[in-house]
């Protein structure tokens, strides 16, 4: 799998830029009531960021130096500087992003979405700037080139799983679902037959790879997840904002983001 990680230098400094041009502009509003976020935001000095509490494709957290690595890294990041704040990152699982935004606790949140996600339908949501898949692993040999191959057997799921992608699973007749946290447990249960499958995200996948005989397989039949920014309702003008960071982003190629193509270039370059 193809792991690029830094962002070119010149085009995140144009980007801060523009953000800081137009985040500037709604900030003198603010005295007549106008962006109360923006400007609550950068009163206190902070901008929170609710993440996923285990590693994404783009966003990681390093073991060794507690330091958060990654593309969404970067654009939290770019976000704040330009704001002149510091970033607070608040780890969550992703069925709490849409109740921190809510109670006023993240200001935004990162990570990848369904279209048909409850939360594109609860929080305002940025330009999508990258796409996301789910694996199926199984015993080398096991081949999953569509998720009915599980019928009537045993699946195992991540708990980061999307529900959205999870509820995809239950279309297939008979399938039974358990739930893991612990990636250890999932390579001992595929190797003793208790599971015919594992359903996760990229970093799961490359795990199990390196534990045991496993191959990794596009999980088909489950639906594509896009990457976006998440904010609360009446955060309007702070995401347009964040929209023009992220619209310049992706107007010339992106080290680091994941296409369509590349998405299942990797799956095909997996042992």
């Amino acid at each position: 799998m193809k792991e690029k990680r830094d962002m070119n230098k010149n085009k995140k400094n144009k980007c801060f830029a523009a953000l800081l041009l137009i985040l500037c502009t709604m900030a003198t509003g603010c005295g007549k009531g106008k962006d109360q976020s923006v400007a609550g935001i950068q009163s206190c000095g902070v901008l929170r960021v609710a993440v996923p509490d285990t590693a994404t494709t783009l966003f990681r957290q390093d073991e060794e130096t507690g330091e958060y690595q990654g593309v969404e890294a970067e654009l939290a990041a770019s976000i704040a500087e330009a704001l002149g704040v510091a970033v607070q990152y608040l780890p969550a699982d992703r069925e709490e992003f849409a109740g921190k935004l809510s109670t006023g606790e993240a200001d935004i949140a990162i990570g990848s979405v369904r279209e048909d996600s409850y939360l594109i339908q609860n929080c305002l949501h940025s330009t999508v700037y990258g796409s996301g898949y789910v694996y199926v692993v199984t015993l080398r040999g096991f081949y999953a080139g569509d998720i009915m191959v599980f019928a009537r057997k045993t699946v195992g799921v991540s708990t980061q799983l999307a529900p959205e992608s999870a509820n995809d699973l239950y279309t297939v007749e008979g399938i039974t679902l358990q739930r893991y946290s612990d990636t250890g447990s999932v390579s001992n249960d595929l190797v003793g037959g208790k599971i015919a499958g594992y359903v996760c995200y990229q970093p799961e996948a490359e795990m199990l790879l390196e534990m045991g005989d496993f191959q990794v397989q596009d999980a088909a039949g489950v639906g594509r997840e896009d990457y976006v920014l998440l904010a609360p309702f009446g955060s309007t003008e702070l995401m347009e904002g964040i929209d023009v960071v992220i619209r310049r982003y992706l107007t010339e190629p992106q080290e680091g983001v994941p296409s369509e193509d590349e998405s299942q270039e990797d799956v095909e370059k997996l042992p």
